[in-house]
């Protein structure tokens, strides 16, 4: 199917937004506002993940009873890093409605324009055969730059901002309880917690999924802020070590 503009907005309409959260305080209130100016509408689920920041479930609670969009609330007692903490996301994400979701790191900043574009590329690709498992978040690079990248195995894309049809993780057997009742989702499988969306990536590419990574969308990162990691330790994970 090829997203038309009018298509591309029903869309996003369709669009529930995750966000693990850990301290980070001022890089959530940016990522909020950019929302708000992007994508005023759509519902958003916020996890905080144990923060030891207090102002992190204060500024859930007023940004809830401000807004008028539907925001769902988590708060976990126990840090459980990316990986859990987005799987607490999804398994709410997954009573909501809507058709699509977005895992959207705490220090990102969306640009308006970025999911129609990405709307738009998915589109395109299934128009050529192609079976998405997820879109990435690679940019924004300037129209000089490729569109897109499809990642084949260990097929890494930046996890970031991912974009899912939410029954991917219903149908391909994703929604696996953990001793947690948590979604079994993402999983770091012995690696660091950061490269717990590579893992993701690359179950996809082994069953035939093609993993996107698209660079002109306007999403900024500020590169790790929201989890206290070192991304330059991820130089030292090796692609053998993954594991189905």
């Amino acid at each position: 199917m090829e997203y038309t503009k009018k298509e591309g907005m029903d869309e996003i309409e369709k669009v529930v937004f995750a966000i693990p959260v850990f301290n980070a305080y001022n890089y959530l209130v940016g990522c909020l506002d950019s929302l708000d100016r992007s994508y005023p509408a759509n519902t958003i689920i916020l996890v905080n993940d144990a923060s030891t920041d207090p102002r992190i479930w204060q500024h859930f609670e007023a940004y809830k009873s401000l807004r008028s969009r539907k925001t769902i609330l988590a708060n976990r007692s126990q840090r459980g890093w990316f990986t859990r903490a987005a799987n607490t996301a999804l398994k709410l994400a997954l009573a909501e409605t809507e058709k699509w979701l977005v895992i959207l790191n705490s220090d990102c900043v969306v640009d308006p324009g970025s999911l129609e574009e990405m709307f738009s590329l998915w589109g395109e690709l299934e128009q050529q055969g192609k079976t998405i498992g997820l879109m990435g978040c690679e940019g924004p690079q300037p129209r000089s730059h490729a569109r897109y990248a499809e990642k084949v195995e260990p097929g890494y894309v930046t996890g970031h901002f991912y974009l899912f049809k939410k029954e991917f993780f219903i149908k391909e057997g994703f929604r696996f309880p953990q001793e947690d009742g948590e979604v079994s989702g993402f999983t770091a499988q012995g690696l660091f917690h950061i490269a717990s969306d590579r893992a993701l990536s690359y179950w996809m590419n082994r069953r035939g999924f093609s993993t996107i990574a698209s660079y002109w969308a306007g999403v900024g990162h500020h590169g790790g802020r929201s989890w206290d990691h070192n991304v330059g330790a991820l130089s030292q994970v090796r692609a053998t070590t993954l594991r189905d």
